[in-house]
Formats: structure tokens, sequence, C-alpha cells
């Protein structure tokens, strides 16, 4: 019984020095000294890019053709002040190259006639003008501003009971601005209306005048991006 007891004891004292001499286990981490080495873990994945708006169909790029008829509010001064209100033409052609801007050549054509014991006359204008303009898309609605340079050309006519004069008073500078909106119907097709001032210059300086108009409108296909 001595022997069994004495065995045991030496069984409990292998067991407690085993305990105290294996070293400390962790988990995740490693010590070394003081400094604590955090084990490696694998990086987060890369954020996700946010996706980009679709395009609005209604942004086309590219040429347009524009068409229709104004009325003509005439600001004349002068003797040709007693010319009233008449209608006229708008055409344009242009080229929407940005979603904001584009370039167009544009051509008004008005006539003004006037009727008096002893005799009638008439006027009529040619205006070719070359615009800027930009333009605020909302879909299908896109109000613009714009304006530019252009050329004015007036001829007059006057029927008498003697004989008739007809007369070219000649070719001037003139200013136009103009603002207005499209109203897309299509892709393509967009309905027009506008407002715009013309001013010329020199000795057509009297024949300033204001016109209001609508028409229709239709942009090749081009992008829209």
């Amino acid at each position: 019984m001595r022997e069994i007891r004495t065995n045991r004891r030496g069984f409990a004292a292998l067991a407690v020095a085993a305990v105290l001499l294996a070293p400390p286990l962790v988990a995740a981490d490693e010590v070394a000294g003081d400094e604590v080495i955090v084990a490696d873990e694998a990086p987060p994945p890369p954020a996700e890019a946010a996706p980009e708006p679709p395009k609005s169909p209604y942004d086309r790029r590219g040429p347009y053709l524009g068409i229709g008829p104004s009325i003509f509010f005439p600001q004349f001064s002068g003797g040709a002040s007693r010319f009233g209100t008449t209608g006229g033409l708008t055409a344009r052609i242009g080229w929407r190259f940005l979603d904001y801007v584009a370039l167009e050549a544009l051509y008004e054509w008005s006539h003004y006639s006037r009727s008096e014991l002893g005799g009638n006359g008439t006027l009529t204008s040619h205006v070719g003008a070359l615009d800027l303009r930009l333009i605020y898309p909302f879909g299908r609605f896109q109000p613009y501003v714009g304006g530019g340079p252009g050329l004015m050309s007036m001829s007059k006519f006057v029927g008498g009971f003697y004989e008739d004069l007809d007369l070219n008073i000649g070719t001037e500078l003139a200013w136009r601005v103009t603002g207005g909106f499209d109203l897309f119907l299509s892709e393509g097709w967009s309905a027009f209306a506008e407002g715009s001032w013309l001013r010329p210059t020199s000795k057509l300086d009297q024949y300033e005048y204001v016109t209001a108009g609508i028409g229709l409108k239709y942009t090749f296909g081009g992008e829209s991006d």
C-alpha cells in the first residue's frame, strides 16, 4: 500500500510540473514580450461604384431643323412708325453639340403694309442670324435663352397713282436676343415657342422689332450621352 501511495504522489507531481512548464495557449493572437501581434485579417471587399443615372432620350445631340409662323411687333420710329403688327416666318438649322449648348443659323421673313389716301406702301424684311443657345433640359420640357449677331436687309415698295417705287433701303448688322422652350413630343420631334428682340444698327436702326412665334423642330439621330 505504501508503494501505491508513492506512485500516486509521483504522478500528481508530474502533472503539476507539466501544467507549470507548458506555454500559454493563445487562440488568435501571439504574444512576444510586451507586444501583441494580431493575426492577419482578410481585407474588406471594395465598395461598389454607384450606378450612373440613365440619360434622357430627349437630350439628343446632333443636327436639327425647325420652322414656324411668327407675329412681328414693329418698334419702328420715324415715318415707318405707321406700319403695324404683321405675320411672318421663322426657319432654323442648328447643331446641338452638348446637352446644354447648341449653335443655330436662323432666318426671319416679315412683310408690313399700309394703305393711305393717294397710295400704299410696304416694307419687307429679311434677317439672317447666328445664335448661340443655352439649354436647361428638364426631360421633355427644355427652356433656353440665346442670342447673337446677324444681318438685316430691308426693302420698301411705294405705290401711287402715277408711279411705283421699289427701293432697297439697305443691309446692316443687327443683334438678336431670344428665349423660349422646346416641348418634346418624341425623341426626335418637338414643338417650340419663343420670343425674340431684334436691334438693327446704322441706317436701319429705326426698324427694331419684337417677335412671338411657335413651330415644329426635328432633331436627327445622334447621341444622347
